[in-house]
């Protein structure tokens, strides 16, 4: 269910109502509120939950919250001219700001960032307590509300930090607004960014190495402008902002210079490590990293700190540095690093980005090489990482990968650190291994999935790992096997039901389309035939007039007049013999490449990055069209002729490889296959990251059924207009054999097509038809399948399903 919002004043209504009608005392009408709108899921994130209090003791009627009191009180002493008094306020309203983002936003809603811009251009010239109260209001107010931010605020910020540089707390004031405008703003990034900010960074750090809260504040600051956290741009300039700072400003060597001089302070350190590892965004950089100390610098780190910050930001920086350079992984074995990471594991068991980064770093070490897999394996990795699964099951994935490339049995592994308890579920497990379920070594499991102490027999472990019953030892392979098989099968499913449902609701217009792409020659064939005075040679007409929408609908008409309804649906039956494979396989190998693209760039059960998104929807595409082509070409015989000319599927078959060969059904594949790229690749991507963003922007998982239908339909629409020349093209090869056209190749049956019925017309002829049909097509097909994924799954849940 959506989150859905309310003002301030709507809330403080309520309360009132409850104080005045229904007697309530203030802390009870409170609650009752909170209670009332979160129940009807209202978000009060932004609502300041509490009694606004009397401004005077005159009425009733001026009661308001303390941070617009305060911002009030403010704007009076603005208009007084009196800086004591101003400084006084902005104290007040910063100590307000800072009790919670709810203050903060209620206090923007009523124009408190002018007034606060206003005092800071005021104190700007300053050196003294004003204009540390202004910018301390300042970078308060901010927090969270990078929006905020204009050009006149941007202009003061850097004026700030390029006038102010020498004074250490005027200039950790401004980094911090800085950072605070900056995270989760891509925009202010950049301008700020154009403006000279991060040579102001750098120089902050050097010129104040031995400031601990300021080189933290300023590190900190670099890294945010490293984030690609802004999820209202397509794309950021993170990469090329670590570049400039590394290449320009000499960042790394700032840093690691700065990092010297904090040898125990673990909130500087924990900084550096983090921004040192958003830096790493080349191979070179890793290299500048060790020559310039910084590896060695984090291993010290590593092994003689106990804060888990640290641990943690350590154990990220040099799992960068192990991937994008493996040469780094014996520097690291050599100086202690992975026993570092074990140590690290061991301090902090309850912790979960520790174990995490440990896990990733232990794996990045043995990624590419296994030589170093037998010593971590005898310093106790393997029982940490086990117990790292058992305890955090933000785990799992690292975990299972780190175990896997360490060449462990991820099952014996977990069962081992967890035990053998008693199974979370009541269920009963049918293998078809003989009349009973034995284990290694522990108890029997009995007909109502619970333990008996009776002997065991060897082969198969029984246990329960959060809430799922596993398989270890013999059984472990095939129950994971079982359980991979039944998703595939799945997938296929829901796959061949959404391409059946989609091709049904538009075979008619679908038929149209290849009439008209396959040219008015088809057309006067289908009219020729029709009176019996078909003619198996017939030439090649030359008109190449353009078919607008209007003759397309008449034509769709006349063949309901002339044979009935359901010859609109004619070669729809070879249609669902290709479209039921193609579209199971489409889209069962799309769920499989995500999959195997996840895990190989890390983000198993995420949604994936732009490229491996668009890769996985062309390879999935690419898999369908390769099996499935010569089914394609029976459906586009089959709509562009009369019944008279092929009676049945077979008969396309017989007839085409007896009249044409064998190599016809694959003729025009090549373009089949360059349409196909771009075309499920776009389709793919489009809705997956349409869906993204709307649970990004709304809050919810799972869109609704019409918003899966507008995602899929502009899914539709972006991918079939990028491919739609050479699907043209491919009709044209496919259909040769009955045209009297000898389309040979791509690039001849394109140059063809252009001189006869020019560029646009030609190659884009029944584009409004698909305009018409493909979105709706695309749409039904990606809504179906989702829809149909959700209800086996409810099914499974409910016992109705076997799988």
């Amino acid at each position: 269910m959506a989150k859905r919002r309310i003002t301030q004043e709507t809330f403080d209504a309520v309360v009132k109502e409850n104080i005045e009608e229904f007697e309530m005392d203030p802390v009870e009408a409170l609650k009752e509120a909170v209670q009332q709108f979160e129940s009807q899921g209202v978000d009060l994130s932004n609502i300041v939950k509490a009694v606004p209090i009397a401004a005077t003791d005159e009425t009733k009627e001026d009661q308001t919250h303390e941070v617009l009191q305060a911002l009030e009180s403010l704007q009076i002493s603005v208009n007084s001219q009196s800086t004591d008094s101003m400084v006084e306020d902005l104290e007040s309203f910063t100590e307000q700001c800072k009790q919670g983002f709810a203050q903060r936003h209620l206090a923007a809603q009523k124009e408190a960032y002018p007034i606060i811009l206003s005092c800071c251009k005021r104190t700007a010239e300053e050196d003294g307590a004003a204009l540390l109260a202004a910018l301390a209001a300042l970078s308060s107010l901010t927090d969270g509300q990078p929006d905020l931010l204009d050009a006149e605020g941007r202009d003061f910020l850097m004026g700030v930090l390029r006038g102010h540089a020498a004074d250490p707390a005027v200039a950790r004031l401004g980094v911090r607004a800085v950072r605070h405008c900056c995270l989760k703003h891509e925009q202010n990034r950049q301008d700020l960014v154009k403006a000279g900010v991060l040579r102001l960074l750098t120089t902050v750090i050097s010129q104040h190495g031995g400031n601990a809260d300021l080189v933290k504040e300023a590190c900190s600051a670099l890294r945010v402008m490293t984030f690609d956290d802004d999820v209202r741009v397509p794309f950021g300039h993170a990469h090329e902002h670590a570049k400039m700072i590394v290449l320009e400003h000499s960042g790394l060597k700032v840093i690691i210079e700065a990092a010297k001089a904090h040898p125990n302070n673990t909130g500087v350190l924990s900084e550096l490590c983090g921004t040192l590892s958003r830096l790493a965004v080349r191979n070179e950089f890793c290299q500048d990293i060790v020559e310039l100390g910084g590896l060695k610098f984090m291993l010290t780190l590593l092994a003689e700190s106990l804060d888990h910050q640290v641990c943690e930001q350590g154990c990220a920086a040099m799992c960068v540095l192990a991937l994008r350079k493996p040469n780094n992984c014996k520097v690291i074995m050599d100086t202690g690093g992975a026993l570092a990471a074990v140590q690290a594991m061991k301090t902090h068991p309850g912790e979960v980005n520790v174990q995490k980064q440990a896990c990733m770093l232990l794996r990045n070490l043995v990624a590419r090489t296994h030589d170093f897999s037998q010593t971590i394996l005898e310093m106790g990795a393997e029982a940490l990482i086990g117990q790292a699964l058992a305890s955090h099951r933000d785990c799992s994935d690292v975990g299972r990968a780190a175990l896997r490339d360490l060449g462990c049995q991820t099952g014996e592994v977990e069962a081992a650190a967890s035990g053998t308890p008693e199974p979370a579920c009541m269920c009963v497990v049918v293998l078809g291994w003989g009349t009973g379920c034995r284990n290694t070594g522990g108890p029997r499991l009995s007909h109502r999935g619970r333990y008996c102490s009776s002997p065991p027999l060897p082969r198969l472990s029984l246990y329960s790992f959060s809430g799922e019953l596993v398989l270890t030892h013999s059984g472990m392979s095939q129950y994971r096997g079982f359980k991979q098989s039944r998703t595939v099968v799945k997938s296929l499913l829901c796959g061949a039901f959404a391409g059946a449902v989609a091709k049904t609701a538009v075979a008619p217009l679908d038929r149209t389309k290849i009439i008209f792409q396959g040219k008015t020659d088809i057309l006067s064939l289908h009219i020729a035939v029709s009176s019996n005075r078909f003619s198996a040679k017939v030439g090649s007409v030359t008109s190449a007039r353009r078919v607008s929408p209007q003759e397309a609908y008449r034509l769709i008409y006349r063949t309901y007049l002339q044979d009935g309804f359901l010859s609109l649906w004619r070669g729809n039956s070879a249609t669902m013999v290709r479209v039921i494979p193609y579209a199971a396989i489409q889209f069962c190998a799309h769920e499989q490449y995500k999959r195997l693209l996840g895990g190989y760039y890390g983000f198993q059960g995420k949604a994936l990055p732009p490229v491996p998104r668009l890769l996985a929807g062309s390879l999935a595409g690419t898999t369908a069209a390769m099996l499935t082509y010569p089914l394609d070409m029976v459906r586009a015989r089959m709509a562009v002729t009369p019944k008279e000319m092929y009676s049945n599927i077979l008969h396309v078959f017989v007839r085409i490889s007896r009249e044409e060969g064998l190599k016809t059904l694959y003729r025009g594949f090549t373009p089949t296959i360059l349409g196909v790229v771009p075309y499920a690749g776009l389709s793919f991507f489009t809705y997956e990251t349409l869906k993204k963003l709307h649970a990004e922007r709304s809050g919810r998982s799972q869109p609704y059924s019409y918003e899966r239908l507008a995602f899929g339909a502009c899914a539709g629409l972006i991918g079939q207009s990028a491919s739609y020349p050479l699907d043209v093209v491919r009709r044209r090869m496919q259909t040769a054999g009955v045209t009297g056209h000898t389309y040979s190749t791509i690039s001849g049956t394109m140059r063809e097509i252009v001189a006869e019925e020019g560029f646009v017309r030609g190659l884009y002829k029944g584009l409004s038809m698909n305009w018409v049909k493909g979105p709706i097509a695309v749409g039904i097909s990606f809504t179906t399948f989702d829809l149909t994924q959700i209800l086996l799954r409810k099914l499974q849940q409910l016992g109705y399903f076997p799988w």
